[in-house]
């Protein structure tokens, strides 16, 4: 009979537990383990500091952002699949192309440099984010 008795107590303390107030806030961690990558911002994750994210869109399909990082800051732009855009931030105008179906990509310096990288590519958050990143410098010859 105790042990039944137990037993409901530790039934009913758990159901407490877990009913207790559905509706209190909770701290929800910036990423989930249960499907990470899905909480992205404007700073690339590359220690190259630029990535190309592409979300799928039900209505229109892929999304791209090409995100960068730099002396200026944190910057995004929508850019089409090639993954290729010009822009001038406070250090110059730049120039990068993330040519992920080649699996390779470049930056143009304000000074006119170009370095040339090699990419990997991925899905993310439950497959419905996608990236491309840098993952070394290669020689530019192409």
């Amino acid at each position: 009979m105790n042990a039944s008795l137990s037993m409901y107590a530790v039934l009913s303390m758990l159901a407490g537990q877990i009913l207790a107030s559905p509706i209190e806030p909770m701290a929800v961690p910036e990423d989930n383990p249960i499907a990470p990558g899905c909480h992205q911002n404007s700073c690339p994750e590359s220690r190259f500091g630029v990535d190309l994210l592409s979300s799928d869109n039900a209505m229109t399909g892929w999304d791209y952002i090409l995100r960068w990082k730099g002396n200026c800051g944190c910057n995004a732009w929508e850019v089409s699949s090639d993954g290729c855009k010009t822009f001038s931030i406070c250090s110059g105008k730049h120039s990068v192309c993330m040519d992920w179906r080649r699996g390779r990509g470049h930056w143009v310096d304000p000074s006119g440099h170009r370095t040339c990288y090699s990419l990997a590519t991925g899905y993310t958050c439950l497959n419905t984010k996608w990236e491309a990143w840098p993952t070394g410098e290669v020689p530019c010859d192409w």
